[in-house]
């Protein structure tokens, strides 16, 4: 799962500069904009999931207003 949310993200990030390199910031640029957000919350979910599996005392912490 870990794979597949990182594998998204960087087509995101991928689309989302090739929009910015052609200054196109219509409704696409604003799906894949929402995108990242979206998904690196999804990501962080799996990630808790495999610390809190198996019990490890790395962890990645990060803090956002809620939307």
């Amino acid at each position: 799962k870990l794979k597949t949310v990182n594998l998204k993200l960087w087509k995101i990030e991928d689309d989302i500069r090739d929009c910015e390199r052609k200054r196109n910031f219509k409704d696409k640029f604003i799906k894949l904009a929402r995108a990242v957000y979206f998904t690196n919350d999804d990501r962080s979910r799996i990630k808790n999931k495999i610390n809190s599996l198996t019990k490890s005392n790395i962890s990645e912490v990060k803090s956002y207003k809620k939307y």
